[in-house]
C-alpha cells in the first residue's frame, strides 16, 4: 500500500525559483528607471533654478548701469573682455548694489563678473561676482568675490549698440529654443526697436541697449550632456534716456504746433479788424 505525501517535487521548486527571479529582475529594472528619471528631473530643475538666480542678479545689476560723467582716463566704466569667444570679464558702474536690511542710503558701486576655470576640471568654469564702493577699475583687486553659478561649459556674450535715431517701440517677448536640449529665458521687458550693431568685447564709451548671454551648463557632475540657455537682458538706463528724448521731441513738436496755431489765429484776427 502506497502512502500519499504532500509537497513539491524538485522540478516544481526550480521553476518556482526561476519565475520569482524573473519577477524580481523586472521590478528592479522598473525601480532603476524610475530613480534615473527622478534624478534627471532633479538635475533639470536644479539647472533652471541656478540660471534664474544668475539672471535675476544680472538683471538687477544691469538695470542700474550708467556711465558717470568724469574726465578721468582709463577708468573703464563699462568693459567686457572675451577669450576665444567666451566671456572672461564684465565690469561696469551700477546703482543697484547688494544691500543688507539695515542699509537704506543709495549707493553707487562698481560690479565685476569674472569667469574663471575650476582647477580640478579644466573644461568647467564658474562665474563670480564682486562689487566695491570705490569706482576705480583697480579697486576690485582686493574685493571679496562670491560664486553666482558653477558647472559652466561656455558663456558667450554679444553687446548690441544702438544707433542714434530710434524708431518705434515694440514688445520683445519671443522665446526660441537653442538646440534639442536648449531652453530660453528671455526678459520680457519692453525693448526699443532700433538699428543695432553687435559688438563682441571691448571698452564702451556709451551704454549698450541690451546684452545677449548664451550660457551652456553641464547637466551633471559627470559632464555627460549639457543644456543651453539664452538671456536677453536690456539696460534700462538706455531705455530711460531714449524715452526722455522722445518725450522732449513730442513736447517740442506740440509747442511748435501750438505756436503756429496761435500765429495763424492772430493773423486772422488782424485781417478781420482791417476789413471792419
Amino acid at each position: 500500500m502506497v502512502k500519499n505525501s504532500s509537497g513539491f517535487t524538485l522540478i516544481e521548486l526550480v521553476f518556482g525559483l526561476l519565475i520569482s527571479a524573473l519577477l524580481v529582475t523586472m521590478l528592479y529594472a522598473c525601480l532603476y528607471q524610475l530613480q534615473r528619471a527622478a534624478h534627471i528631473a532633479d538635475d533639470l530643475l536644479s539647472l533652471d533654478m541656478r540660471v534664474l538666480i544668475l539672471k535675476n542678479q544680472l538683471s538687477r545689476d544691469l538695470a542700474g548701469a550708467f556711465m558717470p560723467k568724469s574726465t578721468a582716463k582709463n577708468q573703464k566704466y563699462f568693459l567686457g573682455e572675451s577669450n576665444d569667444g567666451n566671456l572672461q570679464l564684465l565690469t561696469f558702474i551700477s546703482m543697484n548694489p547688494l544691500r543688507t536690511a539695515i542699509e537704506t542710503n543709495p549707493k553707487i558701486v562698481r560690479v565685476r563678473y569674472q569667469v574663471s576655470n575650476v582647477l580640478a576640471q579644466p573644461d568647467t568654469f564658474k562665474i563670480q561676482r564682486t562689487e566695491s564702493e570705490i569706482l576705480t577699475y583697480s579697486a576690485l583687486k582686493n574685493a571679496r568675490a562670491y560664486t553666482v553659478i558653477d558647472d559652466v561649459k561656455a558663456l558667450k556674450v554679444v553687446y548690441f549698440m544702438p544707433e542714434e535715431k530710434p524708431i518705434k517701440k515694440v514688445h520683445s517677448d519671443k522665446a526660441e529654443k537653442t538646440g534639442k536640449s536648449g531652453k530660453t529665458i528671455v526678459d520680457k521687458s519692453e525693448l526699443l526697436k532700433v538699428n543695432f550693431t553687435a559688438k563682441q568685447a571691448g571698452e564702451f564709451k556709451n551704454l549698450p541697449a541690451y546684452i545677449k548671454f548664451s550660457l551652456e551648463l553641464w547637466d551633471n557632475k559627470e559632464h555627460i550632456g549639457s543644456t543651453s540657455y539664452e538671456l536677453d537682458l536690456p539696460i534700462y538706463t538706455y531705455q530711460k534716456i531714449i524715452q526722455a528724448k522722445e518725450k522732449n521731441e513730442i513736447e517740442k513738436d506740440n509747442s511748435e504746433k501750438n505756436s503756429e496755431k496761435n500765429s495763424d489765429e492772430s493773423k486772422n484776427n488782424s485781417e478781420t479788424e482791417k476789413i471792419v
